[in-house]
C-alpha cells in the first residue's frame, strides 16, 4: 500500500511563501508607523528656501532605494502644504511620481508616499495622471501628444462624486516637468513655487 505524501512539508511551505510575501507589506507599515514620522528633525537635513518654504532630498546608499524630494510651505488649514516626488529604478526604467501631501509637521524620515487617496501623477514608460481611492486605482489616463491632460474641473468632479479623500486637482504635470528636466533637486529653484499647491 502506497502511503500518501504527508501535508506537513506543504503546509509549511506554504507558511514560508506567505511571510515571504507579507514582507513589503509590514516594511511600508513600519515606514509609516508614528516613529517613522517624528519631528525630531536631526534625521533629515531641511533648508529653509528664500521663499520661507522648506526643502529635504533623501540620497539612500541602496540605489534601489526610492530617492525623495520634499518642499512644504507653511499653511493655514494645515501646519504645511508639500509637493513631494520621489524616484527609483527598475530593470533599467526610471519611474518617477508626483504627489501633494498636507503634514502637521515636517518628518525626521522622508518615505515615498504612495499616492493611496487622491489624484497623482507620475511617468512609468510614459506620463500618467491617476485618481486612487485606499489604496486602489479608479481612473489612468496616459498623456501623450494625441491624449491631452485631465482637467481641473474633471478632476475635482470625479474626486467630489466618487467620495475620495486626498489631493484634488494641482499642476502635477509641470511639477514633473520641472524635476524630468534637471532632477529632484529641481524641486527646491524657482521653477516650482507656491502656486504649484493648486488651490
Amino acid at each position: 500500500m502506497t502511503r500518501g505524501r504527508s501535508p506537513w512539508p506543504i503546509r509549511i511551505e506554504f507558511a514560508v511563501l506567505l511571510v515571504l510575501s507579507l514582507l513589503p507589506l509590514l516594511f511600508l507599515i513600519g515606514c509609516h508607523s508614528p516613529s517613522a514620522e517624528a519631528t525630531d528633525q536631526s534625521a533629515t537635513n531641511w533648508r529653509t528656501l528664500p521663499d520661507g518654504s522648506r526643502f529635504a532630498h533623501s540620497e539612500p546608499d541602496d540605489p534601489q532605494t526610492a530617492f525623495t524630494a520634499v518642499r512644504c510651505w507653511p499653511a493655514k488649514e494645515a501646519a504645511f502644504e508639500c509637493l513631494e516626488a520621489s524616484e527609483n529604478y527598475a530593470g533599467g526604467a526610471k519611474f518617477v511620481n508626483v504627489t501633494k501631501t498636507e503634514r502637521n509637521a515636517l518628518p525626521g524620515r522622508l518615505i515615498p508616499q504612495l499616492g493611496d487617496n487622491g489624484y497623482t501623477c507620475g511617468r512609468a514608460m510614459e506620463r500618467f495622471e491617476s485618481i486612487t481611492r485606499s489604496g486602489a486605482e479608479l481612473q489612468m489616463h496616459p498623456v501623450a501628444y494625441d491624449n491631452r491632460p485631465w482637467s481641473k474641473g474633471f478632476v475635482n468632479r470625479y474626486i467630489a462624486d466618487n467620495d475620495v479623500n486626498g489631493p484634488s486637482w494641482f499642476p502635477c504635470l509641470s511639477v514633473l516637468s520641472a524635476i524630468e528636466s534637471g532632477s529632484l533637486e529641481t524641486l527646491s529653484t524657482t521653477s516650482v513655487t507656491k502656486a504649484m499647491i493648486g488651490r
